[in-house]
């Protein structure tokens, strides 16, 4: 009889979707309402570049226009001034939030693989049982951590929504998620690491923070010797050339 009146049973929404909706919808007002102190530089910039090329000597200042010029997101500039000004600013903020998302998505996903790798958990457990704690022995449960899956992304999110911003930054945050998620899995990071320079030639043209991803690929390969002991000459090779693509740009 209660079935009748009321019907079946809704199932619960989804929360990994309710928290990505949520949280777009709030990088999107941020985006929209926040406007950072350099996005008028940053478009000015652009259309230099655009217009008249890049300057080797700084074109904003009178007292030191003789200063050399260097901007690290120089790329970034003049695409924020193109797209600024064939679609308008809502455009552009829409798609440095969608950018902003991935991001945030990419992370979110290398996270949980490895936090949720099964010899994760077994080595884990050998550490808090053997050695932390020796007369108590911690186990964990496989099927009762789907509730925590979305904890990665709100910890990445919490901590990128303060610094968010139509902003050259986000690029950067895009392009060392997507590096950390290449690392993450070795039979993934096989499929695309011959093409690792290419990235960091565009990476280094968009935002000074290749650097990071630069150090972040030394980390691991000197990580993977600590594991191995030898050297992996074809990725220690791609690193070389990974490094070298660096050079390339308006200001070498």
């Amino acid at each position: 009889m209660v079935k009748k009146i009321f019907g079946k049973k809704k199932p619960f929404p989804n929360t990994g979707l309710f928290i990505l909706v949520f949280a777009l919808l709030l990088f999107i007002l941020k985006g929209y309402v926040y406007l950072d102190p350099d996005f008028g530089w940053r478009l000015k910039a652009g259309e230099i570049y655009w217009s008249q090329g890049i300057p080797k000597t700084d074109p904003f200042s009178y007292t030191m226009s003789s200063f050399p010029w260097v901007d690290h997101a120089w790329g970034t500039s003049l695409i924020f001034y193109l797209f600024n000004s064939s679609f308008g600013y809502i455009s552009l903020s829409f798609v440095v939030t969608m950018l902003a998302v991935a991001a945030l998505l990419i992370s979110a996903k290398s996270i949980s693989e490895s936090f949720h790798h099964k010899d994760f958990y077994k080595n884990t457990e050998i550490f808090l049982g053997g050695k932390m704690f020796p007369r108590l022995v911690i186990k964990i449960d496989f099927n009762k951590l789907h509730s925590f899956g979305n904890l990665p992304f709100l910890l990445v999110a919490s901590i990128l929504f303060t610094f968010f911003g139509i902003r050259a930054q986000v690029v950067s945050w895009f392009m060392f998620s997507l590096l950390l998620y290449w690392l993450s899995d070795k039979e993934r990071w096989k499929k695309v690491r011959l093409f690792a320079p290419a990235f960091f030639l565009i990476w280094t043209n968009l935002h000074g923070g290749f650097a990071l991803g630069i150090f972040v690929f030394i980390l691991y390969l000197a990580l993977k010797f600590y594991r191995n002991k030898k050297v992996d000459l074809l990725e220690s090779l791609i690193l070389l050339f990974c490094l070298l693509s660096t050079f390339i740009n308006p200001y070498k």
